[in-house]
């Protein structure tokens, strides 16, 4: 067995979890930490271990283990200072590596002892008189985030920390931040010995739904986290590009976990797609700039194959699946528990709903659901939990307790306790013929794949990660795993009732036809490849190896990088003053950029753009403000101004735009005196080569491109004047630009001047359009 403490600096990666749930839960997250922890310690040079809170139902589920008191810590809570006793056990030993489980909890006679006082799983997340939910959070990432960076030779030091959801992501921020906190400086004195490294910090993004996220508000509250934990007063004053997420009024806790995080993924492909598309609950821009700083990345979760083997003795045990044919022993196992659900016909089809009792996963709809399983002719059993409360008549009952009970009619089997599913869940899994989502979030279809592993095909919304796992079926190959029906609120239970017959149609058409046992071994078959230890765990191992070569995210780093990324953009066409405002900064002393040599400004964002990397590449990082961004000499040519502009403004947060115009005619007139300095030939005559037309259509062109971005940019701005001016340089004063730009430095309007102007009147020969 390998001694962790002492492989810091031999090549293998320390990685340490951090989490509210491992082994014990109420969700995905102990599902997740609980099988990709055991599959990491079976990559080569990765050794983890976890951190949790240590909750007093560990006492009963440790009780037959060697849980040893190995520290004390001391750290920053409601603003002073508390001890912590730091617990360890090893819970297995994978692949000759011993995997450790460490266990905070405030040290018996403090007076906040209780806070973990929790006896039962699920009360993990609820709140009680003695303990908040956000207090433990609080609590909890603080005391990490010192075991972390205090010395102690007992715990080793993690190379990497792996956040999971934004409940531990305030541990990353303390670990970066932790020798700059006034209220840690006599801790960190008082040990006599210098600080472990920074880790490196990975989050995990579990689900990802509005409101969910850890919105503090007002004032008070998010003021109540930060001197809480030791931050100061200023600290969500630090990052003015994201200001809708991190200011002194409301804060929103996800978000300093991504900003903290060197990398950060989510739970599937499916929702990393999501993000960068547009679809990120609110927290769009921030998602954005991960994905173009290439610290983002979707990685589909797995689950333990041997825990939900339809072929195991000891998860079925009698009734595992042992003849050829998958549909008999699914009819053996219906026949069985008919005897103890009579409400159930074993003729029938059986569907099976699992999941909480809570709006993310649409519990709603579950009468849409019945009703649509009746008219298919099939049977009904729901497996879920109460996990909502509210007092009623003084007593604390389920939210949707009445709404619940009034499913419990012939053909539908409601299981809601939690004894009863543990000893009937997985025979009614196995017994099962499909499985139906009808969540308005899923971050990953952990679920489906269970279920793929009885012998279930799956009924889903279309939504972030369940479209990784279930894919279309298709009756004549064999293939495919489920059915897809569009999420959209307004027609949900129209699409999951069409949905639910196409589902039954599908099983009635496979059994007639004799097919149906080669199509659920597939199904079996098509499961195994998500198991932890077949993909998910070498992803994860791959990106740990990667992520540990590169420099480390610094407090400081975080702070420069996310107050430099507004810009100043010149959106207006060529011709339009451009020079004259290029020197005008240029004097005021603002790093800025004019067209750049042969174009090379616009030709480098554009590749940029279509290669899906950050517009600005490291030459042109150093400028502020961007002016003339073409190149007619590419193929073809390129027009940064009223392409991507929309894009620039996405990628960075903050950035003031200038709409530099002019009288139209006057500018076509400029364009066509315009003669190249470098190349000596006109403009006109380059653009009619490239596009193949003659001087009349160009001019044409011109002027319909004038018209047509000239309104998509007052459409695009037209509710935030204060991002966007309008600068006629014709009529328009430079103290106007001072104006603007006056919240990002002072402009000295002295220093503006005309330049490049048209020396002669130049005569049209066509009417533009």
């Amino acid at each position: 067995m390998t001694n962790i403490s002492n492989n810091a600096n031999n090549g293998i990666l320390n990685v340490a979890h951090i989490t509210m749930e491992y082994k014990l839960g109420v969700g995905g997250i102990k599902a997740v930490t609980t099988g990709l922890i055991p599959a990491l310690a079976e990559c080569d040079d990765i050794y983890p271990s976890v951190i949790t809170p240590f909750f007093d139902v560990y006492n009963d589920f440790y009780k037959n283990h060697d849980v040893k008191l190995v520290t004390t810590v001391t750290h920053i809570y409601k603003g002073k200072q508390f001890k912590s006793d730091v617990f360890r056990v090893c819970t297995e030993v994978v692949n000759a590596k011993p995997i450790y489980h460490y266990l905070i909890k405030p040290v018996q006679n403090s007076p906040v002892a209780f806070i973990f006082n929790i006896n039962e799983e699920k009360n993990m997340y609820q709140a009680f008189k003695h303990s908040e939910p956000q207090n433990r959070i609080e609590y909890f990432n603080s005391a990490a985030a010192a075991m972390l960076r205090m010395p102690n030779d007992l715990i080793p030091e993690f190379k990497i920390i792996h956040e999971h959801t934004w409940l531990t992501g305030l541990t990353g921020c303390l670990v970066k931040e932790f020798e700059n906190l006034p209220l840690y400086r006599d801790i960190i004195k008082s040990a006599g010995k210098p600080l472990k490294k920074i880790p490196h910090v990975i989050s995990t993004i579990h689900m990802l739904l509005n409101g969910q996220n850890g919105s503090l508000a007002p004032a008070d509250g998010v003021q109540g986290l930060l001197a809480s934990v030791g931050l100061p007063e200023n600290f969500a004053s630090q990052f003015p590009d994201h200001h809708e997420d991190i200011n002194k009024n409301h804060l929103k806790q996800i978000a300093l976990t991504t900003l903290y995080s060197d990398h950060v993924t989510t739970v599937s492909k499916g929702l990393a797609a999501d993000v960068i598309a547009g679809k990120a609950e609110g927290l769009d821009g921030m998602f954005k700039a991960l994905h173009y700083n290439n610290r983002l990345q979707g990685i589909t979760n797995g689950i333990n194959i041997k825990d939900w083997d339809a072929t195991d003795f000891k998860n079925l045990q009698e009734f595992a699946f042992k003849s050829k044919s998958i549909s008999a022993d699914k009819q053996r196992i219906k026949n069985h528990l008919i005897t103890q659900y009579p409400n159930l016909d074993p003729n029938k089809k059986w569907f099976i709903f699992i999941g909480r009792f809570a709006d993310e996963k649409g519990v709603e709809y579950l009468p849409s659901l019945l009703e649509a399983v009746l008219k298919a002719n099939g049977n009904l059993i729901i497996l879920g939990s109460h996990v909502v409360y509210t007092v009623k008549d003084g007593q604390c009952i389920p939210a949707y307790k009445e709404e619940i009970d009034a499913l419990k009619v012939p053909g539908c089997v409601v299981v809601d306790n939690a004894a009863e599913q543990k000893l009937f869940g997985k025979l009614f899994r196995a017994a099962s013929d499909c499985g139906v989502s009808l969540s308005k979030n899923e971050a990953c279809g952990l679920v489906p794949m269970e279920l793929m592993m009885y012998g279930l095909i799956s009924v889903v919304p279309q939504i972030q990660g369940l479209p990784d796992t279930v894919i279309p079926l298709d009756a004549t190959n064999n293939t495919g795993t489920g059915i897809l029906f569009d999420g959209n609120p307004e027609t949900r239970a129209k699409q999951l009732e069409l949905a639910i017959l196409e589902a039954a149609r599908f099983l009635e058409l496979k059994t007639k036809n004799g097919s149906l046992d080669p199509f659920l071994k597939n199904l079996l078959d098509t499961a195994k490849q998500y198991d932890w230890a077949a993909n998910p765990a070498h992803e994860y191992a791959k990106l740990y190896k990667k992520v540990a070569q590169r420099d480390i995210l610094t407090a400081e780093n975080i702070k420069r990088q996310h107050t430099n990324q507004a810009r100043v953009w010149a959106i207006g066409f060529n011709k339009c003053g451009t020079t004259t405002m290029f020197r005008f900064f240029q004097k005021n002393g603002i790093p800025s950029i004019h067209h750049g040599r042969q174009g090379s400004l616009a030709t480098s964002i554009y590749e940029n753009h279509l290669n899906d990397r950050p517009l600005l590449s490291e030459e042109f990082r150093k400028y502020i403000a961007f002016f003339d961004m073409e190149n007619i000499y590419a193929e073809p040519p390129i027009y940064i101004t009223h392409t991507l502009f929309k894009e620039l403004d996405s990628c960075y947060p903050g950035s003031k735009f200038i709409l530099n115009t002019r009288d139209k005619n006057d500018w076509i007139k400029s364009r066509c005196s315009h003669v190249d300095p470098i190349n000596k030939k006109r403009y006109v005559d380059v653009l009619c080569e490239a596009y193949g037309i003659s001087e009349a259509e160009l001019v044409t062109r011109w002027s319909q491109e004038w018209d047509a971005h000239h309104a998509e940019v007052l459409e695009y701005f037209k509710d935030r004047p204060q991002d966007m001016l309008v600068f006629d340089i014709d009529n328009d004063d430079p103290e106007k630009i001072c104006e603007f730009l006056q919240d990002m430095f002072v402009l000295d309007p002295s220093l503006y001047e005309h330049h490049n102007k048209t020396p002669v009147p130049y005569m049209l020969r066509f009417s533009p359009a």
